[in-house]
C-alpha cells in the first residue's frame, strides 16, 4: 500500500511572465514567477527524495506560430517531465503522461523554449512532488533580483525576494509547527571590498540559529547545512541581512526548506501598490494586483487534502476596508475577515484559523480580494496551509481525474476557462 504525500510546488506572479521567441528563459520552481536568461539564477537545491510529477503551466498569452515547450531542468538537463503549448493556444497544459525521480544534491528550474512567430506569457506553474512517510519536507523560495546593501534590511521568505527597512513589511506567520533548516542563497554579484555579510533567518523579531557568511568579492551558492531551526505555530519569520562595506550584493535567489505536516503556500510584494479595482492573484508567488483574468492565475492541485489557517497582511485607506478569498473551481470558499478604518496606509493583519475546506485531485484554487468601492487597498503578504491526505491507493493522488478535466499526455490538452 502507498504510503505518499504529493506536496504541491507553486510558481506564481499576478503579472504575466514573457517568454520570448527562439531562446531558453528560466524561472525558478517555487516563489516569484521571475523569467532570467541565465539558469543557475533560478536554480532550487532538492533535500531529501522526491518523485516530480503532474507538471502544468497556466498559459495567458501566445503569439507563437509553433508548439513551445516548457522543461523541468534537473542538474542542467532538459528532464521527461515537461508541457507542450500548442500554437497561439492559451488555457492551461498538463504532463500527465511523465515523472523524474529527484535524489539529495539535484538542482532544478524551469527552462523554456517558445518556437517562431511571437511570445508565451504564463502567470503560473506547478508540479506535484511525491514524498515517502507522514511529514513533507519542502522549500520556500524568494525570487528577484536586487541590491544588498551593508545596512540592515528585511526578506519575505517567499515570493518576491524585496528588501525592507522595517522587519514587520517582510515577515510572515507560520500557523502550524515546522523545522526550518538548509537556507540557502544565490549571489551574482558582489563589489564590497572588506568585511562579511551576514545573512541569516529570523524567528519571532530574533535571530535564528541559521545564517550564512559571504566574504568580499564572495559569489554564488551559499548554503547553511549545519543548523537547524525548530518554529512553533503562531510565529513570525523572515530573512535579514547586513555587514560588510565598499559595496553590495546582488541577491538572486533564497531557499529555505520546511519539515511539517502541512505546506504553507505563500504570497508576497511587500512594496505592492494600491489598487481600486478588484484584484486576482495566485495561490503562490508575487501579489501584486492584477483585475481580469482570474483563469490564468489559478493553480491545479496535485492531490487532496485540506486547507486551512489563513493569514494574510494589508494596507489599506480610511475609509475603505478588504478581505481575501480563495476561489475553488472557480466559486468563492474561505473568506479570512476584513481589515480596515484606522488609517491611511495601516498595515494590518487577519487570521482565520476556524475555516477548513477540503479539495480533490484536479481542483483549481486563486485568491481575490473584497473591498469597498472607495479608497484603495494592497495585500503585502499571504500564506495558507496546505495538508495534504496520505495516498493509500484511493483515488488521492487521482491523474485521469486531471486527465478528464485538462486532457491527456505531455500537455497536449488544454481548455480556456476555469469554472
Amino acid at each position: 500500500m502507498a504510503t505518499n504525500r504529493i506536496w504541491p510546488i507553486v510558481a506564481g506572479s499576478s503579472f504575466r511572465a514573457v517568454l520570448p521567441a527562439n531562446t531558453s528563459r528560466y524561472f525558478p520552481v517555487n516563489g516569484n514567477l521571475f523569467v532570467t536568461s541565465t539558469g543557475t539564477w533560478s536554480q532550487g537545491v532538492i533535500r531529501g527524495s522526491y518523485t516530480a510529477t503532474a507538471m502544468f503551466a497556466n498559459v495567458g498569452s501566445n503569439l507563437s506560430t509553433g508548439n513551445s515547450t516548457i522543461f523541468l531542468s534537473v542538474n542542467d538537463v532538459d528532464s521527461a517531465l515537461k508541457v507542450v503549448i500548442a500554437a497561439t493556444t492559451t488555457g492551461t497544459f498538463v504532463d500527465t503522461a511523465n515523472s523524474v525521480a529527484l535524489v539529495d544534491g539535484d538542482v532544478i528550474n524551469y527552462r523554456s523554449t517558445v518556437a517562431t512567430g511571437g511570445t508565451v506569457g504564463i502567470q503560473v506553474a506547478g508540479i506535484g512532488m511525491a514524498q515517502t512517510g507522514d511529514i513533507g519536507v519542502n522549500f520556500m523560495m524568494a525570487r528577484g533580483a536586487n541590491n544588498w546593501i551593508t545596512a540592515q534590511r528585511y526578506f519575505p521568505l517567499c515570493g518576491t525576494s524585496v528588501l525592507q527597512t522595517v522587519e514587520d513589511e517582510a515577515t510572515m506567520r507560520f500557523q502550524s509547527p515546522a523545522t526550518l533548516a538548509n537556507m540557502r542563497v544565490f549571489i551574482s554579484g558582489n563589489t564590497q571590498s572588506s568585511g562579511t555579510y551576514v545573512f541569516r533567518l529570523r524567528l519571532a523579531g530574533a535571530n535564528g540559529l541559521s545564517s550564512l557568511l559571504i566574504g568580499s568579492s564572495q559569489t554564488g551558492f551559499f548554503e547553511d547545512v549545519t543548523n537547524v531551526d525548530p518554529v512553533n505555530a503562531g510565529t513570525n519569520a523572515n530573512f535579514s541581512g547586513s555587514g560588510g562595506s565598499g559595496g553590495t550584493l546582488v541577491g538572486q535567489l533564497t531557499q529555505i526548506y520546511v519539515t511539517s505536516t502541512a505546506i504553507r503556500f505563500a504570497l508576497s510584494d511587500p512594496q505592492a501598490s494600491p489598487q481600486t479595482a478588484t484584484m486576482n492573484w495566485p495561490i503562490a508567488g508575487k501579489c501584486s494586483g492584477v483585475t481580469t483574468g482570474s483563469d490564468f492565475i489559478a493553480y491545479i492541485l496535485p492531490t487532496s487534502g485540506t486547507i486551512g489557517n489563513l493569514w494574510f497582511k494589508g494596507t489599506y485607506t480610511p475609509s475603505n476596508t478588504m478581505a481575501v478569498i480563495v476561489v475553488k473551481n472557480g466559486a468563492d470558499t474561505i473568506v479570512t475577515g476584513s481589515v480596515g478604518g484606522a488609517g491611511s496606509g495601516t498595515r494590518s493583519t487577519v487570521i482565520n484559523s476556524a475555516s477548513v475546506l477540503s479539495f480533490i485531485a484536479g481542483d483549481t484554487i486563486y485568491l481575490r480580494d473584497s473591498h469597498t468601492a472607495t479608497g484603495t487597498v494592497a495585500m503585502l503578504l499571504f500564506s495558507v496551509d496546505f495538508t495534504p491526505d496520505l495516498d493509500t491507493g484511493a483515488g488521492v493522488f487521482d491523474l485521469d481525474r486531471i486527465e478528464r478535466r485538462f486532457g491527456r499526455g505531455e500537455g497536449r490538452g488544454y481548455f480556456r476557462g476555469m469554472g
